[in-house]
Formats: C-alpha cells, sequence, structure tokens
C-alpha cells in the first residue's frame, strides 16, 4: 500500500505526517478480526500444513528520508522527526505485544535503513554517513545486549573511526545482504534461493544444535547457486578446455558435507558450525570464479573490437586508396563474394556451438565482431591499399617538408617547427587531453590540468586562431577560469539560493547589451529592410532580460520562508513551466535568422530552466563555459571575416547542404585535415566539461530534490528526474549549437561523417580504459561509477553525431510563417 502523493510535499512543514499514516494502516491491518495478525481464524485447516511459519510486516517510515532532503539532518526539523519516529515505534511495540499477550506467538522487532544520508542531505556517494546504517533488533530468538565491564568498556575506534561500543554494551554488526538470512531465520522459512547473505549467528538466541541447522541450511542454498551456475558454465564450454575452481569441486563438497555432518551427529557443534562456515566462504569464493570465468576471453575480444573498429573508421577518414593497389574489377567481386562466403561460414558454426553448448547470443557476437572487422581489414584490396598507407604516413621518416603536406593529418604548420615536431607536439598535446579527461572521471581536479591545456593551445597550434593576439589572450583568460570549477565541490554539497539570485541578476543587463550590440550592428551590417528588426530584436532583448531577472527571483523566493506560502508558490509554478516552452516559441518565430542572434537566442533558452533548477553555482558555470564556447567560435572562423561571423545567414541552411555534400562526394576534403582534428577533440573535451564542471555520477544520485521548488515540491522521482535530465543536457546542446556555428564558419567545414569518424575513435580510446576498470563487487558507488563512466564514453561517439545534427537544425530551423515572412521582404 502506498501513502498519498500529498504527504510526500517536500513543501509542508510537518512531513511526518507519512510516518502517521503508516503506523495508522498498520494499526488498522492489526485490528482486523479476520485477516489480522493474530486473528483466530487466519490460518485454516485446508491450507495448515502449507502455511508458512512465520508472518511479517514491513513499515516503511519515510519521513526521515523526507525531512532530509528538505531540511537536512543537522536541523531542528530533523531533531523533531527523530523524536516522531521513536514515540511511533513505541507505540508500534506497544500495541503489537497488547494483542499477543496471552496468545502462543513469539515477536521480533527489526529497526534498520536502507542508507544513511550526508550533512548536506544527499545519500548519492560512498561515504560512511551514507553506507553504515543503524541496526537494533530485539524479541524472541534474538540475544540481548552483551554489557561490558567498565574496564572494558572504555570507548575505542575501529579501521573506520567508529566507537567499538555503544553506551558500554559490544557492538554487533554485519552486512545488509546478511539481512534476509536473519529475518528467514526468525520466521523459520527457507533462504531465498538467490540470496548471497550469511546467517548472523551471533544475534540469534538459540542452542548449538539450533545454530548448526541453520547454518548448515544456509550452505546448503549457497551450494545449490553454486552447482547451477557449475552447470551453466560446463554445459557453454569444450569440457576439455573447461577448468573447474580448483579449490572446491564436486567431490570437495561432497566430502565437506559429508564431515561436517559427522561432526553434528557426534554432538560436536561448534566444529560442524566451524565447517560449514569454511565451505560457505568457499562456496562463494567459487561463486564469484565462475561469474568471472568468461572475462577475459570476452574481454579480449571486446578490445580487439575496439581496436579494428578504430582501424577501419581510420582508414577511411586518414588515408585515400592507391589505386595501383586496388585490383581490377573480377578480383573486387571475387574478394567481395570471398568476404561473404567467409562471413556465413563463421556465423554458422558460432551459431551453430552457441545453440549447441548454450551460449547467449551476445557472447556469439563478441566472438563474431572481430573476426569481421579482421576480414574486412585484411580481405578487402581498398582497405589493404589505405591500411598500407596509413602505417607508411605513421614510420616513414622524411625531410622534404612538400612531402609531409600530402599526409592530411598534419593540416598547416605555422608554427616553424619542422613537420614532424609540430605533428608530435600535436599527439603528445591531445593524448594527455585525452587521458586527463578519462581519468577526470575519478578525479575531477585533473580537469583543471586539462583546461589549462586548452588554455596554452593557441601557443602549441599556430593555425587556430590565426594570430589574433588578443582572442588569445581572451581563450586563456576564459579557459582558467573554467578550470577553477572542478576544483569546487560538486553541486548538492553545499546550497546557495542566494549565489543563483546575484548569478541570473547579473546576466540580466549584461545580455540585453549584447543584444543591443547584435541588433544595431545586423541592421548595419545587411542592410535588409526586415531588419527594423532592430527595434524586434532589442524587444526581444528586454523580453529574455525580463526572463533572466524573473526566474531569479523565482528561486530567492521559493527558497525564503515566503515559499511555503500557496500564494507564492502557485505563480512561481505557473511561470517555471511556461518557461520550458515560451522562449523557444519567440526564438523560432522572432528572432532574426542571423548567426549571433540566434546563437543568443538558444543560449537563453537553456539559460532559463537552469537558473530556475540550480542550487549552487551552476549559472556561473555556465557563463564561464559559453564565453569559451563563443570564443572558440570567433577563433575557428578565417582570418579575414572573423568580425563578421556573428552575422551569417542561417536560415537558408546554405551551408548545411554543403556539408551534406561534401559527406555524400567522399572527396579529398572529407579526409582529416588538423582543423576538424581540433574541432572534434574540442567537441568531446567540452562535451565531457559541461556534465563534470559542476559534479559526477554522485551527485547525480544524490540530486537535490530542492532545486525542482520552482517547478514542483511534491517527491515524484520520475518527474524530478525528468528535470535533471534537462538541468545536465542544457549546456550539452549549447555546446552542439555552438560545435554547428563552429562548423558554419570554418573555412574548411568537415563532413559530418568525418566529425562523427573522429570523435568515435576516440570515445573508442576512452572507453577501453573504461571497460578495463569495469568493476562488480566493492560498494554499490564504485560498481555503478564503473559502469555510467563506461556507457557514458561508449555513447560520446553517438550523442556527438546526433547533437551536431541537432545543433545545425536549431540554428536553421524556424516556424513556418517566421520563415515566409523573412522571404517575402528579401
Amino acid at each position: 500500500m502506498s501513502s498519498p502523493g500529498e504527504l510526500s510535499d517536500l513543501a509542508k512543514h510537518n512531513l511526518t505526517d507519512i510516518d502517521r499514516w503508516t503506523v495508522d494502516q498498520f494499526f488498522r491491518c492489526l485490528h482486523d478480526n479476520t485477516t489480522g495478525f493474530f486473528a483466530p481464524h487466519h490460518v485454516t485447516e485446508v491450507d495448515t500444513e502449507t502455511f508458512r511459519r512465520g508472518h511479517i510486516a514491513f513499515l516503511h517510515m519515510d519521513a526521515a528520508d523526507l525531512v532530509g532532503h528538505a531540511f537536512k539532518p543537522n536541523s531542528d526539523e530533523y531533531t523533531q522527526m527523530v523524536r516522531n519516529v521513536d514515540s511511533l515505534v513505541s507505540e508500534v511495540v506497544h500495541e503489537v505485544t497488547r494483542l499477543s499477550s496471552g496468545l502462543d506467538v513469539k515477536v521480533a522487532f527489526i529497526l534498520s535503513a536502507d542508507h544513511g544520508m550526508t550533512e548536506w542531505g544527499s545519500h548519492g556517494a560512498g561515504s560512511l554517513h551514507e553506507t553504515v546504517t543503524p541496526l537494533v533488533a530485539w524479541g524472541a530468538g534474538l540475544v540481548v545486549p552483551e554489557v561490558l565491564p567498565s574496564s572494558d568498556g572504555l570507548v575505542g575506534f575501529d579501521q573506520y573511526g567508529l566507537p567499538l561500543h555503544n553506551h558500554g554494551r559490544r557492538r554487533r554488526e554485519l552486512q545488509q545482504a546478511d539481512l534476509c538470512p536473519l529475518m528467514a531465520s526468525l520466521l523459520g522459512i527457507p533462504i531465498p534461493v538467490n540470496s548471497v547473505g550469511r546467517v548472523p549467528l551471533d544475534f540469534l538466541d538459540v542452542n548449538s544444535s539450533v545454530k548448526a541447522q541453520l547454518v548448515r541450511a544456509n550452505c546448503i542454498q549457497l551450494i545449490s547457486q553454486l552447482q547451477l551456475k557449475l552447470l551453466e558454465k560446463r554445459g557453454s564450454h569444450f569440457r576439455a578446455f573447461f577448468r573447474e575452481f580448483d579449490k572446491l569441486t564436486e567431490s570437495d563438497i561432497e566430502e565437506r558435507l559429508r564431515s561436517a555432518e559427522l561432526l553434528t551427529s557426534n554432538g560436536l557443534h561448534d566444529q560442524a558450525i566451524e565447517s560449514y562456515e569454511q565451505l560457505a566462504n568457499l562456496t562463494l569464493t567459487a561463486l564469484a570464479y565462475y561469474h568471472k570465468y568468461d572475462r577475459p576471453f570476452f574481454g579480449l575480444c571486446i578490445g580487439a573490437s575496439f581496436l579494428l573498429w578504430s582501424l577501419v573508421i581510420w582508414c577511411n577518414l586518414a588515408s585515400p586508396a592507391d589505386t595501383k593497389y586496388v585490383s581490377n574489377q573480377y578480383q573486387h567481386r571475387f574478394d567481395q563474394c570471398f568476404q561473404l562466403t567467409t562471413f556465413v561460414l563463421l556465423a554458422f558454426i558460432l551459431l551453430v556451438l552457441g545453440f549447441s553448448y548454450l551460449w547467449p547470443i551476445s557472447h556469439t557476437a563478441f566472438q563474431l565482431l572481430p573476426l569481421v572487422l579482421s576480414l574486412y581489414l585484411v580481405r578487402s584490396s581498398s582497405y589493404k591499399a589505405r591500411l598500407y598507407n596509413t602505417l607508411v604516413s605513421l614510420f616513414r621518416k622524411t625531410k622534404e617538408t612538400d612531402h609531409m603536406a600530402n599526409y592530411h593529418i598534419l593540416g598547416s604548420n605555422r608554427s616553424g617547427n619542422s613537420p614532424i615536431t609540430f605533428a608530435s607536439l600535436i599527439s603528445v598535446a591531445s593524448l594527455l587531453l585525452l587521458e586527463l579527461l578519462i581519468w577526470g572521471f575519478h578525479y575531477r581536479p585533473l580537469l583543471f590540468v586539462a583546461c589549462v591545456i586548452l588554455a596554452i593551445w593557441p601557443a602549441l597550434d599556430r593555425s587556430f586562431g590565426s594570430d589574433r593576439k588578443h582572442l588569445h589572450r581572451f581563450w586563456f583568460l576564459a579557459c582558467c577560469i573554467l578550470a577553477v570549477f572542478p576544483l569546487l565541490p560538486v553541486i548538492g554539497s553545499s546550497f546557495s539560493p542566494g549565489l543563483v539570485f546575484a548569478s541570473g541578476m547579473a546576466i540580466t543587463p549584461i545580455s540585453l547589451l549584447i543584444y543591443r550590440k547584435l541588433s544595431r550592428s545586423s541592421v548595419e551590417y545587411t542592410k535588409h529592410s526586415f531588419l527594423l528588426s532592430s527595434p524586434r530584436m532589442l524587444g526581444m532583448g528586454y523580453l529574455f532580460s525580463f526572463f533572466f531577472a524573473s526566474s531569479s527571483c523565482a528561486v530567492g523566493l521559493v527558497h525564503s520562508h515566503l515559499g511555503f506560502l500557496p500564494s507564492i508558490r502557485f505563480p512561481i509554478h505557473v511561470f517555471s513551466w511556461s518557461m520550458l516552452l515560451l522562449p523557444s516559441l519567440f526564438v523560432l518565430k522572432w528572432l532574426s535568422p542571423r548567426l549571433g542572434l540566434r546563437l543568443f537566442g538558444w543560449i537563453s533558452v537553456f539559460l532559463i530552466p537552469l537558473i530556475l533548477l540550480s542550487t549552487g553555482y551552476e549559472v556561473l558555470f555556465f557563463i564561464a563555459f559559453m564565453t569559451v564556447g563563443l570564443l572558440w567560435i570567433q577563433l575557428e572562423a578565417p582570418g579575414r571575416d572573423w568580425t563578421q561571423v556573428w552575422f551569417q545567414d542561417t536560415s537558408a541552411s546554405h551551408d548545411v547542404r554543403e556539408a551534406q555534400l561534401t559527406c555524400l562526394s567522399g572527396d579529398a576534403n572529407d579526409l582529416v585535415t588538423l582543423k576538424n582534428f581540433r574541432q572534434s577533440l574540442f567537441f568531446l573535451f567540452l562535451l565531457v566539461i559541461s556534465f563534470f564542471g559542476t559534479g559526477n555520477i554522485a551527485s547525480v544520485n544524490s540530486f537535490d530534490p530542492r532545486s525542482t521548488y520552482c517547478f514542483l515540491t511534491i517527491l515524484k522521482p520520475s518527474v524530478m528526474g525528468l528535470f535533471l535530465l534537462i538541468k545536465v543536457l542544457s549546456p550539452m546542446i549549447c555546446l552542439a549549437i555552438i560545435y554547428a556555428a563552429v562548423q558554419l564558419v570554418s573555412a574548411h567545414r568537415g563532413s559530418v561523417n568525418t566529425q562523427t569518424g573522429l570523435c568515435t575513435i576516440m570515445s573508442n580510446f576512452v572507453a577501453v580504459h573504461f571497460f578495463a576498470c569495469l568493476r562488480d563487487e566493492g560498494s554499490w558507488l564504485e560498481i555503478g561509477n564503473s559502469i555510467s563512466h563506461y556507457v557514458i564514453a561508449m555513447a560520446v561517439g553517438l550523442v556527438s553525431f546526433l547533437f551536431a545534427l541537432l545543433g545545425r537544425q536549431l540554428l536553421s530551423v524556424s516556424l513556418p510563417f517566421s520563415a515566409a515572412a523573412t522571404k517575402k521582404h528579401m
């Protein structure tokens, strides 16, 4: 039974009502004379033999989590909530004891928590405040507290800094997975088959004989899992190559069980318990062994697939096929037929083996993919030629600069260095940037160093900015400011609505000045009558400035004491929800199709919800991040017209169509140049910075519900997750628009294929690192982080392609009536 939604309203002063509702519902069930726990006819004669021996009631007291999120653990509200929980637990214990008195029943209570909470009210990381939870258990079948002598009760601390004793009583502890066997033992029911917990014998007040029976049942249950896993692995591998876990074979299991049972029959229960526990430990170790049995082989297959896939893409992009290595038409058709026949034969063999040995389809795909890619590279004449040219370009040593210029990867070299020195310098800088990016996933401060390398990039590559020293200085300053944010605590560890308010109000006059400058300059530059737009564009600037100021005031009000008033909350919610749609309609309908106005319009569209969802320095990060992006546009523009980049027309989509035609033509301009290599590298780096500049995976897991107070205050995880997605994607989509603008103003526009191919190669490089770091043991945070990092790296290639297309569409798209009006005046 779930509680009503209004009880989870985080803006309420009294959030303890939800616990009161839970206890009342339990009492209603408890007092039911027909289905209640202590009803005399609850179990009929028909199902007496099959009915389980124990009943369990689970009461979820959710106020602690809600109050912790809303008011934080150090608040007076949290203290009052703890007192209320204590009072409700006392009521439950008293009522259950009263109803069970005089009946032949035994009652036990277990009070615990699924997680803890940090001082700032989150529980998505792995600190001791979040992973160490209280456990209080008392009642039938449970031992009483062990009071220590005064001399032994001196306070000591364990390796985690926690006290060894609590108020002179010995502390007992267990793993969370052990709670399931503990409750099953108290209820007298079998332990669930998939449980990996151990029966905590120290908690049970039973004799040695019963303990031996319990630990034996736990051991048999774990052995059943092991036998199923052993049958699965043995059935999916060739018997000649299969290696059983040598420390615990099937014969060892039988021998150890007989030995333990013999000890039990002789009354040596303590020795039997020790034998069963040793067998359980070995069983868990064997389960881990078989769980990881296929990992080395499939890890090799996946790593080879990444390498070969990147090599195929690189051969397509970096080296044209030499015609002297390409066979005639007959040979080409023969190669194709040979490849197809070999592929079908290999697929048939692997599928037969898969069905014969119970392989999953994914295992067949993992083994087949590197074979197909290798065959594609080795047997194709054109790819052999491209592979040959690639190897030559990498290893041939020459002193002729003109000869080196033939290899497109070097591009233009204006630094005065030799081509080999220049290429080596750029390669080392790129590799270092990618490695810092990878380790920045784990240690955010390393992104500070990566931003510094980005800041000095114009000194390494003189083609970046064409010797525009003043822009280089601005770029260096902006990158250094951006480098500060990875050094700050992640968003969620502090709460500063005042900083959000001040940041939003500071943006208001700046945005108005930018719109005034762009609207006036565009009229002078274009001399088109449809841009008497000067008043209209200026009006848009005033409108967006009003939205910025209103959003900032909404954040300030909703987090003040006035935010609890419905008369204040309702208009703020209406305004906030409207800001998700109205600004984008204004941009599509009324904003001029010039690059500068359209770009700043979309930045404003995504900045407004970011302000409404911010709780700290997110707005300041967004300003620094966008400043770097806008300087990137100007530095990539050709030297002759870099001052006019903001006035290029985006409505006709001429540049988009040109890029698409270049993509389809597949000519030499589609090969890798230094410019599009740099653009892909910068885009990948800034895409990661847009997320890790303010947080990490743990900060997402510990998402602060207060950030959605401008939209809703009732705890709805699905809706709040959607707002979290909007908050995370806002700077990324703005980066996609900036990336499209970079390609628009660039003198040598890279095709979609080239940019996507380069991003895919780089993301494969990153993904291989995270694949090697995947974990399936440790804290849930460590496991979740390793999986999340790998998924993010795998998705970067596809996301970069989708973001590039999305950015181009947002720059060029207009509502039909808006485009028609523009066409009429032109």
